[in-house]
């Protein structure tokens, strides 16, 4: 059999996904895609290749995300939600443990607060009880319209504490990160708004810092900039027109942040970090939506290298996005999911090891696993000892490949008419195992493929 590498998979998602993350639901150690979209929030479980099983709604309705980590003492990640009216009138608190999605610990909402289209969430440890609580900003004061954002400790019975609101210095923080800042055990907080406002924790609150003085500033990360062991900040800052800034925050301890700063081309959007080509310097992913996204690859010395990766745009009007291990090697592969796309909305792009991303999209390429449809029909599906495909091709004669999850091509041969049956067995004659499998029609094929799932 050959091997054929992952580069590029398509997959369809429920209309306008506008949110999406990663955590580990089933706890099998592969990281899963969490989507919120149209109808609620989805989930895509990793099936251990870098491959997705097809999306299982799991919270219907109007919902935002608030957690998604290992929240107990119970290993395998969970999930909390806040449950809307009208997509801005909180209702209550759902929290999801340990892969249970039919029966959530229910938390009313409390407070005279609506939702602001800023609403963002993180978690940390802020006072060193070894569990993780929750910070949330983009809460509106119904009474003044002003700004708030809030913490809640996990208490560690399954509850968290009653939210402490604060109010927003200026306007809407936009962007949000977690880490600590000054070595004291306590995760402290940063917010981007027209500065960089830091608000450190005291283990029963926080008090407040302006790290950088005004500029439009974007996203932000909390990591290790120059691997020093301390935790330094990266954000990226409009400056009018075409050109942006990275502002790199120094974490120098005994004298808070040094400046360090570099021009790039407008690539002003959500950023995101972790190490692409496996030098164990963080690198950045920027991507502002259109049909291309920045990498930015640290070069050591506070400045970076830019790379353009372009990729199809399917008519979405804005993208989000996630790095994560999703493959069996150890660099982190980016997903995209696409709000106004009709289909083809969520694209996993993967990393080779030097950062680099594919740049054309797997409809356009014949050497890796085509974007999934259902043009043709597998039946039964799941199957155990036979599988019959249906197509309604007009070629009499055709010629077909199944491939596994992870590109191989299992059998391939030719069909002499529009309904025909496979036995399981390899070109080796040997009974494939379990498993999830594609078909595709080696002809126009982007428009003739189908899913089928073998058990044993």
């Amino acid at each position: 059999m050959s091997f054929i590498p992952l580069i590029a998979i398509d997959y369809t998602v429920p209309y306008y996904p506008w949110k999406i993350d990663t955590c580990d639901i089933n706890n099998d150690g592969y990281n899963d895609l969490i989507i919120l979209a149209t109808g609620g929030l989805s989930y895509l479980q990793n099936n251990g290749d870098g491959t997705f099983a097809p999306y299982e709604l799991i919270i219907p309705g109007d919902v935002m995300i608030v957690a998604c980590c290992q929240l107990d003492n119970v290993a395998g990640d969970d999930i909390i939600v806040l449950r809307c009216y009208s997509g801005d009138e909180p209702i209550q608190y759902e929290y999801y443990y340990n892969g249970n999605f039919s029966e959530p610990v229910v938390v009313p909402f409390s407070g005279n607060y609506t939702l602001h289209h800023t609403f963002k969430y993180a978690h940390g440890d802020f006072n060193n009880d070894g569990l993780q609580d929750i910070v949330l900003t983009g809460f509106v004061e119904i009474s003044t319209n002003r700004i708030f954002w809030c913490y809640m400790y996990n208490l560690g019975n399954g509850q968290f504490s009653v939210p402490t609101y604060t109010q927003c210095v200026y306007s809407a923080y936009s962007a949000l990160a977690v880490g600590d800042f000054n070595e004291d055990n306590l995760d402290d907080v940063a917010f981007t708004i027209s500065s960089i406002q830091i608000y450190y924790s005291t283990g029963t609150g926080f008090y407040n810092y302006e790290a950088l003085p005004a500029s439009h500033c974007g996203g932000i990360l909390a990591i290790d900039f120059d691997q020093d062991g301390d935790k330094d900040l990266v954000t990226n800052a409009w400056e009018g027109g075409s050109i942006n800034h990275h502002y790199y925050l120094e974490n120098v301890p005994g004298n808070g942040f040094v400046i360090h700063d570099s021009y790039y081309e407008h690539y002003m959007g959500t950023i995101f970090s972790a190490d692409l080509n496996n030098d164990s310097y963080p690198d950045i992913v920027c991507t502002p939506g259109g049909s291309a996204f920045g990498v930015y690859i640290n070069l050591h010395n506070w400045t970076m290298e830019q790379h353009i990766v372009s990729f199809p745009f399917y008519g979405e009007q804005k993208q989000k996005s996630c790095l994560a291990l999703f493959d069996d090697d150890p660099f982190c592969d980016i997903a995209i999911a696409r709000d106004t796309a009709p289909e083809n909305n969520l694209t996993i792009l993967y990393n080779d090891g030097d950062g680099n991303f594919t740049q054309t999209s797997v409809l356009n390429q014949d050497d890796v696993i085509p974007s999934v449809s259902s043009t043709i029909i597998c039946y039964p599906n799941p199957c155990k000892d036979f599988v019959c495909f249906k197509t309604n091709s007009p070629e009499p004669s055709s010629s077909y490949t199944i491939y596994n999850t992870r590109g191989q091509i299992i059998r391939q041969f030719v069909s002499q008419g529009r309904e025909f049956g496979w036995d399981l067995t390899d070109s080796n004659g040997l009974k494939v195992s379990s498993g999830i499998y594609l078909i595709r029609k080696d002809i126009d094929f982007k428009n003739h493929i189908s899913k089928f799932i073998i058990l044993k």
